[in-house]
């Protein structure tokens, strides 16, 4: 599965990976759940926080 990484103008990163329910915000060593019908309303909410932020898809990873 890809998955998505946000950075803001101070190059702090958010991964974004997909689940069966929803997707997977990963700020730091742990995550946070998001369900289908609140990914939308999170997403605004981290471009309206850091209004530089630029959404680019992530590397492979192992």
């Amino acid at each position: 599965m890809s998955h998505y990484e946000y950075a803001d103008a101070e190059d702090k990163r958010l991964i974004v990976e997909p689940t069966r329910t929803g997707v997977r915000f990963i700020p730091g060593p742990t995550g946070v759940d998001v369900p289908h019908h609140q990914i939308e309303a999170v997403i605004a909410g981290i471009r309206d926080a850091a209004c530089q932020a630029t959404v680019r898809e992530a590397a492979p990873g192992p």
